[in-house]
């Protein structure tokens, strides 16, 4: 059982969540991200961080001489972070363009794209449960913010969440799903909803029984992603 992965669990009380599912991506964390521009207008006469690279505050991402002053300065990085754009090399002439964008990884958004009639039932704190679309990463977090106007193309407003990416299993522009809660029921019985199976188009979970497995019919209640509540068939 142990090679097959399998698992158990004990059938008991859980909170069944109602949810609405919304659509979106993760983007960069626009508190944590900075275009870095050169303070005067110059010549470039150093580069000393590449796309990809760790960077902390205070850090010189390169040198620059001025056009009016002819003295070299440093150009240091605003914040810690990551590196994601470089957009100079030496002898280049530094101006208005950012000339690198430097980004804090460890938190990034999570935006999603609420239509017309999803709208009511979205609001500021509200409660999602954000998952990539093959379900191998998943996460919870809160609305925060919730955008006052509609995009006009598509009739939908944004709505948005902060992720923690410490573990770094988001990316930026990875597309995601969402299940915004908007009610819970507690239940007296319930199991993971991922043990549920289907035997000759019976419900069905898997009873441990000393070391082996009995297909056991149940009847099925409410059900959100993670656990679905069981009304007959299970003591």
């Amino acid at each position: 059982a142990q090679a097959m992965g399998i698992e158990t669990a004990p059938a008991g009380a859980a909170t069944i969540r109602e949810t609405v599912r919304l659509s979106g991506r993760v983007v960069l964390n626009q508190n944590r991200s900075a275009a870095v521009k050169a303070r005067f207008p110059g010549v470039v006469r150093g580069v000393f961080k590449q796309v990809g690279e760790p960077v902390k505050r205070g850090e010189k991402l390169a040198t620059v001489e001025s056009n009016e002053s002819l003295q070299t300065y440093a150009v240091p990085s605003p914040l810690d972070g990551v590196v994601l754009e470089r957009n100079i090399s030496v002898g280049d002439t530094a101006a208005e363009t950012p000339i690198f964008t430097v980004a804090d990884l460890n938190s990034l958004w999570a935006e999603f794209f609420v239509f017309a009639g999803d709208m009511a039932t979205i609001h500021n704190g509200q409660t999602v449960l954000i998952h990539t679309l093959d379900g191998k990463a998943s996460t919870q977090g809160t609305l925060n913010t919730i955008q006052p106007t509609a995009e006009a193309s598509s009739q939908t407003i944004t709505a948005r969440a902060e992720i923690d990416n410490s573990s770094g299993q988001w990316r930026a522009g990875m597309t995601v799903q969402g299940d915004a809660v908007i009610g819970e029921t507690p239940v007296e019985i319930a199991v993971p909803t991922a043990a549920i199976q289907k035997i000759e188009g019976a419900d069905v979970v898997f009873v441990k029984q000393g070391t082996r497995y009995i297909a056991t019919p149940v009847t099925l209640g409410l059900a959100d992603r993670q656990m679905t509540q069981i009304t007959a068939g299970l003591p």
